[in-house]
């Protein structure tokens, strides 16, 4: 069965790298967000179907899922995700999955904004703010599906900056998430992974017996 952590080094490269790739294109863009049609919109940008993950209370520091919420008026096909993630939860009894509150004390919005978006098709997160309350967590789904692009280079400064900013627990695990969903084919975990850009230049990861990363080693192509 799946913990809570299994499923944070899982999930939390590929949903920081979708992330990363879509504020590249939008941080910096007015936005609009139509509760009632799941629609967020950055003007002169890209539009996006908007799925409600959850409600981040800052005052006392708690998580409510938006299945928990749905007489607020979040239309039923902005819960297709939470409720996706939930039935995670409820498989394998993690209870930050399944409890409608969670403490932020003990996760936070941000660790449940990067699962959701690595677990599911979404292309990343918004965190839209509610007067008095906190923030709804939404994720963000683009109906064209553009295939992400990426350089050798900058997967290994990626990553190496990532392992720096998240408690991941298995490098090997995670990482080999994050090439599965890079290369769009099954990758084998093994102590040495190597991923191909499009321009040929290599990059290859190495881990020692406790699965944490021990060395990044980039090459050119031919």
């Amino acid at each position: 069965m799946l913990t809570f952590q299994n499923l944070y080094d899982w999930q939390v490269l590929v949903g920081h790298f979708k992330q990363k790739k879509i504020l590249e294109l939008n941080a910096s863009l007015p936005w609009d967000y139509e509760k009632a049609k799941a629609k967020l919109a950055f003007q002169g940008g890209q539009e996006f179907h908007a799925e409600v993950l959850g409600i981040e209370h800052k005052e006392d520091k708690r998580w409510i899922w938006a299945s928990s919420v749905k007489e607020s008026g979040i239309p039923e096909v902005s819960l297709n995700s939470v409720e996706r993630i939930q039935r995670v939860g409820h498989i394998n009894d993690i209870p930050q999955l399944v409890d409608n509150h969670v403490s932020l004390n003990e996760v936070s919005a941000l660790d449940l904004a990067l699962i959701g978006t690595g677990y599911t098709d979404a292309v990343g997160y918004f965190a839209l703010e509610s007067p008095g309350v906190g923030f709804a967590w939404i994720l963000l789904f683009d109906e064209a599906k553009k295939p992400i692009s990426f350089s050798a280079l900058e997967v290994s400064t990626f990553v190496t900056e990532a392992l720096q900013s998240f408690e991941i627990s298995d490098h090997r695990f995670s990482i080999n998430t994050l090439l599965e969903f890079l290369s769009g084919e099954e990758v084998d975990e093994e102590d040495e992974m190597t991923l191909t850009d499009s321009s040929g230049h290599a990059i290859t990861f190495q881990f020692d017996n406790a699965k944490r990363l021990s060395k990044i080693n980039v090459t050119a192509g031919c």
